[in-house]
């Protein structure tokens, strides 16, 4: 740990004392925070082990600016909440302030939405459904307050899900925390064998040669299983409940239609036309379509829910993810390679009827098949309703 957030840490725990987090020591709180922030840097940790500081301690602004200087102060002061005969008039009067925030200060919405994750987290660990109730019934004042594009786009892309449906239970949260942790998770039987059957019915056959397709989600039956997935009881708590899909590639894999895929991210979407901005890059044409790469900040809030069609065995050349490289955001090639060779890299197998559901920027492979069965998935994208930079969709169901 650096020092600053050490002692920060150390400050704290001597600061809140023996006050508790419900049934645990309040360091349990902070270092949840200081977990969430931790990608963003060493202030935001520090500011992470102080937000509770001011208003839940003697401790006072004057020492949190002669200790940590005036930046993690101000902070800190704009994360205490200001004063209210109920907590909705304190809500309210704190959001107003969060709202005018702009620029360096922004660390302090940094961490006012890693706290409130962390909270989220607790309540579903905790089974505290008139806690749950709260955050949703705040959630759209405290987004309107704290969110900034590109600030902590990670954060969001975990917090606005878990928040657009009732408390999960006990296994649906096991499959959020391991995909907001590892950036992937598997949720088992999505498609019955019958409706698997039907699918593969509907879909057809590859062109000969081809290893995949991108061009299925303007196909009726398409749209309508995109539909089926978002009303999912368990995918329904991954994906935002505005995404629309905007792709469904068909993927086979067979001794006939053998591939490989070296390590990499999902950078490039497809969007309706092309748009002249600094912050778009690498565009090209595939199947008639047109994609481009956008910013992390946009690629960091796509969800990918992959279905398998047959069963995937390590013989059947299964997707291979690097766990938690979601949150690095762009990876170069290099970085990417040393990565895998140096990491946990981990077989995505399942039944038929399985669904993976990835965050595209993790990193991910694909090996030849050394079997003789047949793996055909399809692998659905989806997004945000509206896009940046004047770009559209080319397809949004």
């Amino acid at each position: 740990m650096e020092a600053m957030s050490g002692n920060a840490r150390a400050f704290a725990l001597e600061a809140h004392g023996a006050q508790r987090y419900g049934d645990q020591p309040y360091a349990c709180h902070l270092d949840a925070v200081a977990l969430l922030a931790a990608p963003y840097g060493e202030e935001a940790v520090t500011v992470a082990y102080l937000h509770d500081t001011v208003e839940d301690t003697e401790a006072t602004l004057v020492d949190i600016a002669d200790r940590f200087g005036p930046l993690v102060a101000a902070c800190v002061g704009l994360l205490t909440d200001e004063p209210g005969a109920t907590r909705k008039e304190r809500k309210a009067s704190t959001y107003a302030k969060l709202a005018r925030v702009s620029g360096p200060m922004e660390l302090a919405l940094l961490v006012k939405t890693a706290d409130r994750l962390a909270n989220v987290r607790a309540c579903i660990a905790d089974r505290n459904e008139r806690l749950w109730a709260v955050y949703q019934s705040e959630h759209q004042a405290f987004r309107g307050a704290a969110y900034r594009a590109g600030l902590c786009d990670v954060l969001w892309a975990e917090l606005d899900p878990l928040l657009s449906h009732g408390l999960p239970d006990a296994a649906t949260a096991s499959i959020q925390q391991g995909f907001a942790n590892n950036g992937f998770a598997l949720v088992p039987q999505v498609l019955g064998p019958d409706m698997c059957a039907t699918v593969l019915a509907q879909m057809g056959n590859l062109p000969d040669g081809a290893a995949g397709t991108r061009c299925l989600l303007s196909q009726p039956w398409c749209a309508a299983l995109a539909g089926q997935l978002r009303q999912h009881d368990a995918l329904a708590h991954l994906i935002p409940r505005d995404a629309v899909a905007v792709q469904c590639t068909a993927f086979e894999k067979s001794a006939s239609r053998n591939w490989l895929v070296p390590v990499h991210q999902d950078l490039s979407i497809p969007v309706a036309e092309r748009v002249t901005h600094p912050a778009l890059a690498g565009w090209s044409e595939k199947e008639g379509q047109l994609f481009v790469q956008p910013p992390a900040e946009l690629l960091a809030q796509l969800v990918a829910v992959r279905v398998h069609l047959d069963a995937c065995t390590p013989q059947d050349g299964p997707l291979q993810v690097v766990p938690g490289t979601h949150v690095r955001g762009r990876i170069t090639p290099e970085a990417a390679v040393a990565l895998r060779h140096g990491g946990k890299v981990v077989d995505c197998c399942a039944a038929a009827g399985d669904a993976w559901v990835l965050r595209p920027l993790l990193l991910h492979a694909s090996s030849r098949a050394t079997g003789a069965s047949r793996r055909r998935v399809l692998h659905f994208l989806f997004g945000p309703p509206s896009l940046p930079h004047g770009l559209r969709w080319r397809c949004a169901v």
